[in-house]
């Protein structure tokens, strides 16, 4: 706002009119009084349709009340229940007020518990880094049960050997250190299996999403999302997450399955190249035959790989996004 022409500067401050826009913990922090049927309304709105409210205030009076919210994605409830029938655990970390979050998580049918609202982007790291911890501990704590059973056992067959013991014990703490080692060993393999993927795509995401094993961002999203991904979902569609989850697991299974039949396949026919059998044939295979086999070793490969292209939405992603489509249509 400009001073009017020919005022001085005191007078041009005391004609500004100090208009305040955000939500209630920022107009507290300003010192802006909200009357209590404001913060009623208010708790209804969160409460019913899951939405942020939003106080204007002008020269330290509120004026105004605004309720912003965004509505749910149609195919989301059927995304979220797909990841779990898959084994995923999933989480919600938003920036939104905890009773717009829990409004939120009733509509997609989320465990609370698996909430965290009010996250800021530092949070939203930090849940990341902990959802990981927690999924490497839980899968260490499957462990630990095998390993006081074999200390149990170990005991009891140390106290019946009663005399020897003493000669056996450097045997036994040698075995106990092989035990605890490999332990240790399958432990670290059990947690390298745990990964954690954040799908976002607002500015406050980006650190998160670079913290993640696998950052997806959806398309639409803002531009600092999309380069700190690792996967960008060319279309705003959450049922792409269920696709590319499915083409990652496909193109797993598949380069396993190569590296299977090109063993294999080298195995039956580097012997043949050369001569395990000419004591019985008396002939040798020649070059020509040869540089066609490995050459031919190779395209089988890529061909293999090429099936890729023939991969097609599961049943429930098809219907997910039928049922989005047909809730859009209604719209």
């Amino acid at each position: 706002m400009s001073a009017p022409v020919g005022t001085t500067g005191s007078a041009a401050a005391e004609a500004l009119t100090q208009v305040l826009i955000g939500n209630v913990a920022w107009m507290e922090e300003q010192g802006v009084a909200l009357p209590e049927r404001v913060r009623l309304q208010l708790v209804q709105h969160e409460e019913a349709a899951g939405a942020t409210a939003v106080v204007a205030a002008v020269s330290g009076r509120a004026v105004a009340l605004l309720v912003i919210a965004d509505s749910v994605k149609p195919e989301a409830p059927g995304v979220l229940r797909a990841l779990q029938q898959r084994g995923v655990e999933t989480w919600m970390i938003t920036g939104d007020s905890r009773r717009v979050a829990t409004a939120l998580a009733k509509q997609l049918q989320l465990p609370l518990d698996r909430v965290v609202a009010e996250a800021t982007p530092a949070m939203k790291v930090q849940m990341v880094q902990q959802v990981r911890q927690q999924a490497g501990n839980r899968q260490l704590a499957t462990l630990h049960p095998a390993t006081d059973s074999a200390n149990a056992g170990a005991s009891a067959s140390t106290a019946s050997l009663g005399g020897i013991t003493s000669r056996l014990s450097p045997l036994r703490d040698s075995i106990a250190a092989k035990l605890q080692l490999a332990n240790r060993r399958n432990a670290t393999q059990q947690q390298g299996r745990t990964a954690v993927a954040m799908v976002g795509d607002g500015i406050n995401d980006s650190p998160a999403l670079t913290e993640a094993d696998v950052g997806l961002a959806i398309g639409g999203g803002a531009d600092i999302a999309a380069q700190s991904a690792d996967i960008l979902l060319l279309k705003d569609s959450l049922s792409d997450v269920l696709v590319a989850l499915d083409i990652s697991s496909k193109s797993y299974y598949r380069m396993r399955w190569n590296f299977v039949y090109a063993y294999s396949y080298n195995t039956l026919a580097i012997p043949l190249a050369a001569g395990v059998l000419f004591p019985a044939t008396h002939s040798l295979l020649p070059p020509w035959i040869a540089a066609l086999a490995m050459a031919f070793s190779s395209v089988s490969v890529v061909g293999s790989s090429l099936l890729l292209w023939l991969y097609r939405p599961s049943k429930d992603v098809q219907g997910i996004k039928q049922a989005a489509a047909a809730a859009a249509a209604r719209m």
